[in-house]
Protein backbone atom coordinates (compact mmCIF):
# COMPACT_ATOMS: atom_id res chain seq x y z
CA UNK A 1 0.00 0.00 0.00
CA UNK A 2 1.35 3.45 -0.85
CA UNK A 3 1.33 6.49 1.44
CA UNK A 4 -2.03 8.14 0.61
CA UNK A 5 -4.17 4.97 0.74
CA UNK A 6 -2.24 3.89 3.84
CA UNK A 7 -3.18 7.10 5.63
CA UNK A 8 -6.86 6.62 4.73
CA UNK A 9 -6.69 2.99 5.88
CA UNK A 10 -5.11 4.01 9.19
CA UNK A 11 -7.75 6.72 9.77
CA UNK A 12 -10.56 4.26 9.10
CA UNK A 13 -9.23 1.26 11.03
CA UNK A 14 -6.62 2.53 13.54
CA UNK A 15 -4.21 -0.02 12.01
CA UNK A 16 -1.04 0.78 10.09
CA UNK A 17 -0.51 -1.21 6.86
CA UNK A 18 2.82 -2.12 5.31
CA UNK A 19 3.92 0.49 2.77
CA UNK A 20 5.16 -0.34 -0.73
CA UNK A 21 7.95 1.92 -1.91
CA UNK A 22 7.13 2.05 -5.62
CA UNK A 23 3.80 2.56 -7.32
CA UNK A 24 2.65 -0.26 -9.58
CA UNK A 25 2.06 0.61 -13.25
CA UNK A 26 -1.40 2.12 -13.68
CA UNK A 27 -2.81 -0.49 -16.07
CA UNK A 28 -5.75 1.73 -17.09
CA UNK A 29 -6.52 4.76 -19.20
CA UNK A 30 -9.62 6.91 -18.80
CA UNK A 31 -11.86 8.75 -21.20
CA UNK A 32 -14.99 10.88 -20.86
CA UNK A 33 -16.85 8.77 -23.43
CA UNK A 34 -17.89 5.24 -22.52
CA UNK A 35 -18.86 2.17 -24.48
CA UNK A 36 -22.03 1.73 -22.42
CA UNK A 37 -24.78 3.88 -20.95
CA UNK A 38 -24.46 5.13 -17.37
CA UNK A 39 -24.71 2.43 -14.70
CA UNK A 40 -28.14 1.87 -13.17
CA UNK A 41 -26.95 3.08 -9.75
CA UNK A 42 -25.98 6.54 -11.07
CA UNK A 43 -29.35 8.17 -10.25
CA UNK A 44 -29.18 6.86 -6.66
CA UNK A 45 -25.58 8.09 -6.40
CA UNK A 46 -26.54 11.60 -7.52
CA UNK A 47 -29.50 11.72 -5.11
CA UNK A 48 -27.23 10.54 -2.27
CA UNK A 49 -24.56 13.14 -3.14
CA UNK A 50 -27.12 15.97 -3.27
CA UNK A 51 -28.10 15.27 0.36
CA UNK A 52 -24.55 15.57 1.73
CA UNK A 53 -23.28 19.10 2.44
CA UNK A 54 -19.60 18.09 2.01
CA UNK A 55 -20.09 16.88 -1.58
CA UNK A 56 -19.04 19.49 -4.14
CA UNK A 57 -19.54 17.52 -7.36
CA UNK A 58 -19.77 14.09 -8.95
CA UNK A 59 -17.80 13.26 -12.07
CA UNK A 60 -17.83 10.25 -14.38
CA UNK A 61 -15.15 8.67 -16.57
CA UNK A 62 -14.85 5.45 -18.57
CA UNK A 63 -12.07 3.10 -17.39
CA UNK A 64 -10.22 1.28 -20.19
CA UNK A 65 -8.11 -1.68 -19.03
CA UNK A 66 -4.59 -2.07 -20.34
CA UNK A 67 -1.84 -4.67 -19.85
CA UNK A 68 -1.84 -5.97 -16.29
CA UNK A 69 -5.25 -4.52 -15.45
CA UNK A 70 -7.38 -6.55 -13.06
CA UNK A 71 -10.73 -4.81 -13.59
CA UNK A 72 -12.86 -4.67 -16.76
CA UNK A 73 -13.87 -1.60 -18.70
CA UNK A 74 -16.52 0.27 -16.72
CA UNK A 75 -17.76 3.65 -15.56
CA UNK A 76 -15.93 5.17 -12.60
CA UNK A 77 -17.53 7.92 -10.50
CA UNK A 78 -15.56 10.42 -8.44
CA UNK A 79 -17.38 12.09 -5.57
CA UNK A 80 -15.44 15.28 -4.85
CA UNK A 81 -15.85 16.48 -1.26
CA UNK A 82 -14.64 19.56 0.60
CA UNK A 83 -10.99 19.50 1.66
CA UNK A 84 -10.60 18.01 5.12
CA UNK A 85 -13.70 15.81 4.89
CA UNK A 86 -12.99 12.34 6.32
CA UNK A 87 -13.20 10.16 3.21
CA UNK A 88 -14.15 7.03 5.14
CA UNK A 89 -17.46 8.81 5.94
CA UNK A 90 -18.21 9.12 2.20
CA UNK A 91 -19.17 5.57 1.31
CA UNK A 92 -21.57 4.67 -1.49
CA UNK A 93 -21.46 0.91 -1.64
CA UNK A 94 -21.14 0.29 -5.36
CA UNK A 95 -18.02 -0.67 -7.33
CA UNK A 96 -16.29 2.16 -9.14
CA UNK A 97 -17.44 4.97 -6.82
CA UNK A 98 -14.54 6.82 -5.17
CA UNK A 99 -14.58 9.76 -2.77
CA UNK A 100 -11.77 12.26 -3.29
CA UNK A 101 -11.04 15.41 -1.32
CA UNK A 102 -10.78 18.67 -3.24
CA UNK A 103 -7.25 20.04 -3.64
CA UNK A 104 -5.55 17.01 -2.08
CA UNK A 105 -2.91 14.82 -3.72
CA UNK A 106 -4.38 11.68 -5.25
CA UNK A 107 -2.85 8.29 -6.01
CA UNK A 108 -2.10 7.78 -9.73
CA UNK A 109 -5.28 5.77 -10.51
CA UNK A 110 -7.60 8.43 -9.07
CA UNK A 111 -5.53 11.31 -10.48
CA UNK A 112 -5.76 9.82 -13.97
CA UNK A 113 -9.50 9.19 -13.57
CA UNK A 114 -10.10 12.75 -12.35
CA UNK A 115 -8.11 14.26 -15.23
CA UNK A 116 -10.39 12.58 -17.79
CA UNK A 117 -13.70 12.87 -15.93
CA UNK A 118 -16.66 15.05 -16.82
CA UNK A 119 -19.11 16.47 -14.28
CA UNK A 120 -22.53 14.87 -13.98
CA UNK A 121 -23.67 16.83 -10.89
CA UNK A 122 -22.46 19.95 -9.05
CA UNK A 123 -23.58 21.42 -5.73
CA UNK A 124 -25.80 24.43 -6.21
CA UNK A 125 -26.21 23.56 -9.86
Amino acid sequence: MTATPALLFTEATDRTPMLVADEQPLGYTFTARGAAGPPEHEERLLAWAARLPAVRRVLRTWRVPGPGATQPAAWVHLVVVAAGTPLHHMVFRKPGVHAVAAEEELPPYLAAALAAAEPVWEAGG
